[in-house]
């Protein structure tokens, strides 16, 4: 026989519930409302955060809906391809499915060697072995390719993705006071990350790029102060779009700061990228066990910041506040070998690089404009209340 279960637990106030409720039929709706809390939360009573969750991402999804039926040309969620790149995360599963709400997308986990039925277990709809870091991006990109879908890659332990929506046009706010005043003024619709990707991708069609992605950081006051869409800088991993027509790949020889490279190659193949700078995730890099935080060290942080310069001469200068480890991206600094007007020599590669077949980007074709002066030229400014005039 079974241990009863001690008072107060979810088993001993269910079967109270249940009875007060056959001896009192006005108890009746109020016992069907908790059973049904318990189904949509694996056999617990929902809590109050969670349904509020629930609510504000169908709200934020629907909302998002009617901005882009009114841009033209936006793709719908059937010309995407999600993809989570993961590692050692089968926990994570749950929180991600979450995310994607009732939008009817289910991403597929690329994760490593061995891992696949560890994610499926925990409720990925899908799951494929990848490689390290960079060959998980590429089969994701090569997935999508085949599938004839945009390419949208995620980390796997975001839980938050944002899109701040102003209906006014932007006007540059005077300081970061004044940047966290109309951060805080403006409309917050939590969303999907399939619905974002739409949003980004509406993005980058309307600014001619083959890559998008979200502002690098969760300081929306800081994202205020930048214009709505930037062309030129850093496209960070955590949640981006990639056209899987496009040339670049990630670079399988680093393991660390992939993205600031993928980045790089894109500018300098295509003069632009579109970082769309409302739209915001957070992420738990550096607390989260697992993952490529479990290959960061200083040794690992130094050889592929070597990478980047012996690329990128001039891109990549050091941080100037976050350490030693950290740098920033400056495509305006680069160097003449790479098509920029800046006197910068080409480092020595990282020992291990050239050997392991890493290659440097070649200088662009002599007929080819890469400046992004230039290609503003070609190409009038997209207006930043485009996307934004929906009701």
């Amino acid at each position: 026989m079974e241990d009863p279960k001690p008072a107060g637990s979810a088993g001993s106030s269910g079967v109270l519930a249940a009875a007060a409720a056959e001896a009192d039929p006005r108890k009746r709706t109020a016992f069907e409302a908790l059973i049904a809390g318990s189904k949509g939360s694996d056999g617990g009573i929902k809590s109050a955060k969670q349904a509020k969750s629930e609510t504000a991402l169908r709200e934020g999804d629907t909302r998002l809906e009617v901005i882009l039926q009114a841009t033209p040309g936006a793709k719908g969620l059937d010309a995407f391809a999600c993809f989570v790149i993961s590692k050692g995360r089968p926990d994570n599963v749950p929180e991600i499915n979450k995310l994607f709400g009732d939008s009817g997308v289910k991403p597929t986990w690329i994760v490593g060697p061995g891992e696949v039925d560890l994610y499926l277990a925990k409720g990925a709809a899908a799951a494929i072995e990848g490689g390290g870091l960079c060959a998980s991006r590429n089969k994701a990109i090569e997935l999508a390719g085949a599938a004839g879908k945009m390419c949208v890659q995620m980390s796997d332990d975001i839980n938050q993705v944002k899109i701040l929506h102003q209906e006014e046009a932007w006007a540059k706010p005077a300081d970061l006071t004044a940047g966290n005043a109309l951060a805080k003024s403006v409309e917050h619709l939590a969303v999907s990350p399939a619905m974002a990707a739409r949003f980004l991708e509406a993005h980058m069609s309307k600014a001619g790029a083959r890559l998008g992605g979200a502002y690098p950081t969760a300081n929306e006051g800081q994202a205020m102060l930048c214009d709505v869409l930037s062309t030129d800088l850093f496209i960070v991993g955590d949640f981006l779009v990639v056209d899987p027509t496009a040339a670049p790949r990630f670079d399988e020889k680093m393991s660390l700061k992939e993205d600031y490279d993928f980045t790089a190659q894109h500018l300098h193949q295509y003069a632009t990228v579109a970082r769309c700078n409302r739209c915001m995730v957070k992420a738990t890099h550096y607390t989260n066990a697992g993952g490529a935080v479990a290959d960061r060290n200083d040794a690992r942080e130094q050889y592929n910041i070597g990478v980047l310069r012996y690329k990128w001469p001039g891109v990549f200068p050091q941080h100037g506040t976050r350490g030693e480890n950290e740098v920033r991206m400056a495509w305006g600094g680069r160097g003449t070998l790479l098509g920029g007007s800046k006197n910068v020599p080409r480092p020595a590669a990282p020992p291990g690089y050239l050997e392991a077949g890493g290659l440097a980007a070649a200088a662009p074709p002599a007929t080819k404009k890469t400046s992004i002066l230039s290609f503003f030229k070609a190409q009038p400014k997209v207006p930043a209340t485009d996307l934004s005039k929906a009701r």
